[in-house]
């Protein structure tokens, strides 16, 4: 029944998603009983392929029915197709959790597929994270928080801007203050703080900058002072004017709009404003096909998950660009310095005290993005480390129960979910490389029958990840098409370059559990003049594993020719790609001459290969358990088996289409007169397994007068036993022993 109902949910989720795909960005009707009607529809349609499931369907429509009523604000495309992902999503795990429970054979088997359950189980739930979002944006009709125009007033309170800087190029620095002087705001003061600039060269020219561009303008050198750019950060705070009501970062190589105070500052005459964020912005991304995709890449965050987060009073602050109420910071304790993500983490504590903030979907400035391949997975690993450091410390402010225990906690039930899913979600890299180690093992596993003990693979549990990937890509892709208003190939970079990272979000989700204080990720060089082996260098451990997905995939299918293991394949393929995404952006990042590199700096430093090794020795880990279940003796079949699904069932004996004629010679004792009629007992060895016989079945014994052996056969009716080939004779009524002997003489 479970696989029916897996096939039946697969049905409408399909059917259902490619309607949304046709025209679910067109529809602007939310009305609950359409919605219901469309999901009777698709309904209707399933019941002529599935006319025995009549009851899951009824089922089915009664959970719509229920669910609609809390998704007001969607289309009705949205609605349904959210319903039946749900629906497909959870009657996948029910199977797979009846594969994992009760098709292991030993103690070996069952952890290996449980760790392997609780992977599915973690990257189906991120997935869906993911679809509510992307749903969310492009499906929704009605919007509560979305600002689309304000108002400028002469509200003009005392702005303190905040550049840190780290041995940054001063022509840059310099660039982005004296576009400063140009702000179409009269209250403002900026405040440079070099922080630990090695070469005194450097910060000495940015600091005559300052003194040439006017009063505005104060320049702050800190030696060897703690906390890094939190630090800088903090000594800024105590040093901006004493009337300073309004806080913003800036980053030291934006171009910042003329209007961005003008125009956001108004927002904070409501009090109960603590931060208002625009989005990051970059320049100069039509170099070359590398910095576009990057450039696109970017823009996903601000364009679909902030609005989202938005919706609920859930957004995060991410620094430059945006605006914070000083008094808001200060009564929060001000930037933690443990933090290599201030801005996000101060946002959470923020937020955490009741107060609200808005998202402006508008740019108001473009910084510089960073050069190379190398430098976007140290960026992307510093945001990944951090993250992980927010969920580390604030996990429990998060749960559910959190309110109830903490009467300070002022964090509605929407902000908990975005905080706790966006700290979440930087695992998806990691459950996705291990998803692909289980592929593999699994799939070299099913290639020696004689190891025993794992849970089987079966069809449904490669079709139906294979559907998720397929929609999954297709929804990627059509979210960033109509988000970002992108042409399908413009599309397909951004995604790919997306992917191109997670090897880098990989290792800084495992340090961000193993290590307290922040880090940058240095990756592996190969000296050489020539670039292109260099940019290999730089993504060498992305290489290695997309070829070993490509190696794999062609052996399996080469060794096993069948539907599972092309499904199998076709997956490992897919996964090869995303890794090697890697280097081939890394190679086309080298067409560009690097004039600056501005390294993102933390406490230590962390190689790559050394960041990896907990990685490897878990997957080693991994890998002697399945070699064990060699050695390890399967259990024989327990009555929880029924629980099962169907098609991975055991019997503990062989089927019974299958008979077996065995011909024992037993040795008879003289008997002048046999009747043929006799019926004998028979012994069978080890298992009958009857229906329900009413009486012995009865051989047919041949009689010779003669001097000859008698040889009596059984004739078994297989529609009533099945009988192993063991079998010893012995007549119940008649006077026949049987004998060790091959023959007996009659006469």
């Amino acid at each position: 029944m479970i696989t029916q109902a897996l096939y039946l949910s697969t049905f409408w989720f399909i059917i259902s998603f490619i309607a949304l795909m046709l025209f679910g960005r067109g529809g602007r009707t939310t009305s609950y009983f359409i919605s219901l009607f469309w999901f009777g529809i698709i309904i209707a349609i399933s019941n002529h392929f599935f006319p025995q499931l009549i009851y899951l369907q009824i089922g089915g429509l009664l959970i719509g029915a229920v669910l609609f009523i809390f998704l007001p604000d969607w289309n009705f495309w949205a609605k349904v197709s959210w319903v039946t992902v749900l629906m497909v999503s959870f009657t996948y795990l029910a199977y797979s959790f009846g594969i994992t429970a009760f098709a292991t054979a030993n103690v070996v088997g069952f952890i290996l597929a449980s760790l392997f359950f609780f992977v599915e189980v973690t990257a189906i739930f991120l997935s869906l994270t993911y679809a509510f979002e992307a749903l969310d944006i492009l499906c929704r009709v009605k919007w509560h928080r979305r600002i689309s125009e304000w108002k400028i007033t002469d509200y003009q309170p005392k702005v303190s801007l905040h550049i840190p800087t780290y041995n940054e190029p001063p022509e840059v620095v310099i660039k982005t203050l004296e576009n400063l002087t140009q702000m179409n705001y009269n209250n403002f003061e900026v405040l440079v703080i070099d922080n630990n600039t090695p070469e005194e060269k450097s910060w000495r020219l940015i600091e005559s900058a300052c003194k040439r561009l006017g009063p505005r303008f104060k320049f702050i050198h800190l030696g060897h002072w703690p906390g890094y750019k939190s630090g800088a950060l903090n000594f800024a705070l105590t040093a901006s004017a004493a009337d300073t009501e309004l806080i913003s970062i800036i980053d030291a190589d934006y171009k910042v709009d003329h209007n961005f105070l003008r125009e956001l500052v108004p927002f904070f005459q409501d009090k109960k404003i603590a931060f208002v964020q625009t989005p990051q912005d970059y320049r100069g991304s039509e170099t070359n096909s590398f910095f576009k995709a990057a450039y696109l890449g970017y823009k996903y965050f601000f364009a679909v998950s902030m609005p989202s987060r938005n919706e609920r009073n859930a957004i995060i602050f991410a620094g430059t660009m945006g605006l914070l109420r000083k008094s808001a910071l200060e009564e929060v304790g001000g930037w933690d310095e443990w933090c290599i993500t201030e801005d996000a983490e101060a946002s959470l504590r923020i937020l955490k005290k009741g107060y609200d903030s808005i998202y402006i979907d508008k740019s108001y400035g473009q910084g510089l993005m960073p050069l190379t391949f190398d430098g976007f997975k140290k960026q992307r690993f510093r945001w990944c480390f951090g993250g992980i450091q927010i969920l580390k410390k604030h996990w429990d402010c998060l749960m559910p129960w959190s309110g109830w225990l903490d009467k300070e906690n002022k964090l509605t039930a929407a902000q908990r979910y975005y905080y706790l899913v966006g700290g979440l979600q930087w695992y998806n890299d990691l459950l996705n490389l291990f998803f692909v180690f289980f592929l593999i093992l699994g799939g070299v596993l099913s290639l020696f029958p004689q190891i025993q003990g794992f849970r089987p693979f079966t069809l449904p549990l490669l079709i139906i990840p294979a559907i998720f990937l397929i929609t999954g890509l297709w929804r990627f892709l059509w979210v960033l098409r109509n988000a970002l208003a992108l042409n399908t190939s413009e599309a397909i970079e951004a995604m790919f370059n997306f992917f191109s990272l997670g090897w880098a979000v990989t290792l800084g989700s495992v340090q961000g559990l193993i290590q307290k204080q922040g880090v940058f990720l240095r990756t592996p060089k190969i000296t050489s003049k020539l670039k292109f082996l260099s940019a290999l260098g730089a993504a060498q451990s992305e290489l290695w594993i997309g070829l070993i997905c490509f190696l794999a995939a062609v052996g399996l299918i080469f060794l096993r020719q069948n539907l599972l293991m092309f499904a199998l394949g076709g997956m490992l393929v897919w996964e090869g790609m995303l890794f090697m995404s890697a280097p081939v952006f890394s190679l086309i990042s080298t067409s560009e001459s690097n004039k600056y590199e501005t390294e993102v700096i933390g406490e230590g430093e962390v190689s790559e290969n050394y960041a990896a090794l907990w990685i490897v020795v878990i997957m080693a880990i991994i890998t002697v358990g399945f070699l064990a279940l060699k050695f390890i003796p399967t259990k024989p079949s327990a009555p929880y088996n029924k629980f099962q699904p169907k098609e991975v069932s055991v019997p503990a004996v062989a089927p019974a289409s299958i008979s077996v004629t065995p011909t024992p010679t037993p040795s008879l004792t003289p008997t002048p007169k046999l009747s043929p009629s006799v019926t004998p007992s028979i012994s069978v060895s080890p298992t009958v397994q009857a229906k329900s016989p009413k009486k012995s079945p009865t051989p047919t014994v041949s009689k010779n007068n003669s001097k000859s052996n008698s040889s009596p056969t059984p004739s078994v009716n297989p529609s009533q036993s099945v009988i192993t080939p063991t079998i010893s004779i012995s007549p119940g009524n008649a006077n026949i022993t049987p004998s060790s002997s091959s023959s007996a003489k009659n006469k």
